[in-house]
């Protein structure tokens, strides 16, 4: 069952960088500040825009335990806002350059410092299956009252309790994925 929810947001500007905003939002986590800005519907813009929301709606009931390379994660809502939007261009060409290389010698320690080859990694499971994998996995998440509460006291564990929450997300065993970035569980 999905439930639908509403987080207010605004868009505020970075007093500190001209040009720059920042989602906000209104629930006293973040201090908010009075200019909200208009963004015009270009890749760089969107991207920009969508990553910062992107850690709000990855950020499940304010807990990031579950993502080692934090600036991957909210590059998922980027992707899927420059696609629904039709502004694939930019990032979105070059995320996966290093895939190839990576394959061929897999060594986790790369995958976990580096942002865009998370990303890739993630992004398996959207070619694979959809955005509603993610769509799925993030609902469960929220609806899950002890789901963001983990044990991140080893990089397994907190795999094996993404790569859980993915297995039920698409009905069936993501492992081989895991298996093959060498992403430990």
């Amino acid at each position: 069952e999905s439930r639908s929810f509403s987080i207010p947001i605004v868009q505020v500007a970075d007093p500190s960088v001209p040009g720059r905003v920042h989602p906000r939002r209104k629930n006293g986590l973040h201090r908010e500040l009075d200019s909200p800005v208009a963004l015009a519907p270009t890749s760089a813009a969107v991207w920009g825009f969508a990553h910062e929301l992107g850690h709000t709606y990855t950020m499940v009931k304010g807990i990031w335990s579950y993502q080692h390379n934090i600036e991957s994660w909210p590059n998922l809502f980027s992707l899927y806002s420059l696609e629904k939007l039709g502004v694939m261009r930019g990032h979105t060409e070059t995320y996966c350059d290093k895939l190839a290389g990576y394959l061929q010698n897999p060594a986790y320690s790369a995958l976990k410092t580096d942002p865009w080859l998370s990303l890739c990694f993630l992004m398996e499971f959207q070619k694979t299956h959809g955005w509603q994998a993610w769509q799925r996995f993030f609902a469960r998440l929220n609806m899950d009252p002890d789901g963001s509460v983990i044990d991140s006291s080893s990089d397994a564990t907190v795999w094996r309790f993404v790569r859980d929450r993915l297995t039920q997300a698409v009905g069936q065993d993501v492992s081989p994925t895991f298996d093959r970035w060498r992403v430990p569980y």
